[in-house]
């Protein structure tokens, strides 16, 4: 939340760069970091040895048989993506001021390895200021402090928590009148 503003802003990690926030929350979709739908159609391979040595070759990699050229380029593509994947994360990291909330979603297929909130809890998880607290919503989270031991969220007692809204009324469900009939097409014949 921009303070001086007085308002929330939603923005990429990449138009954050350079900016700071007291809250910043990092959330971590659930797909792939390097999936075959971002996959270029041909990649430059460019041999150390042999009779193409000191050439660059163009290779079709979309539906290519798997071969030691198509298995190389795709490695070489995954980890730079990963690279790319890790440098957000820190950009994303460093511009918190007090607070940083690191969350996503899991789906069926997804992969955890490597997601944004598995680094961080790896790299937290031994530092021995850890929490395992349950929301009032019904799911867990863990929280790490770095100035002591992680303590439960607690609401402060001038606010209080909100009611649940009514269910709207009855009327808002009431069929709505039916549309008049659309005129009929202009037609130059019928003009004359």
């Amino acid at each position: 939340m921009d303070q001086a503003r007085d308002e929330v802003r939603i923005m990429t990690v990449h138009a954050a760069k350079g900016l700071e926030a007291p809250h910043v929350f990092l959330v971590d979709g659930s797909k792939e970091i390097a999936s075959a739908s971002q996959q270029p159609a041909f990649a430059v391979w460019a041999e150390a040895g042999g009779p193409l040595a000191g050439r660059d070759v163009l290779v079709w990699t979309k539906g290519a048989a798997p071969c030691a050229i198509s298995e190389a380029l795709k490695a070489r593509r995954e980890a730079l993506a990963g690279d790319e994947y890790r440098r957000l994360l820190y950009v994303g990291m460093t511009r918190a001021k007090d607070t940083l909330t690191v969350c996503g979603m899991i789906g069926i297929r997804s992969k955890t390895d490597g997601k944004w909130h598995a680094s961080v809890h790896a790299a937290l998880g031994g530092t021995g200021h850890v929490a395992t607290l349950q929301s009032p919503l019904g799911f867990s989270f863990m929280r790490y402090s770095r100035s002591g031991p992680a303590t439960g969220v607690s609401l402060p007692a001038d606010k209080p928590v909100l009611p649940k809204p009514a269910a709207p009324e009855a009327f808002s469900f009431a069929p709505l009148p039916p549309e008049p009939e659309a005129p009929r097409p202009f037609s130059p014949s019928a003009a004359a």
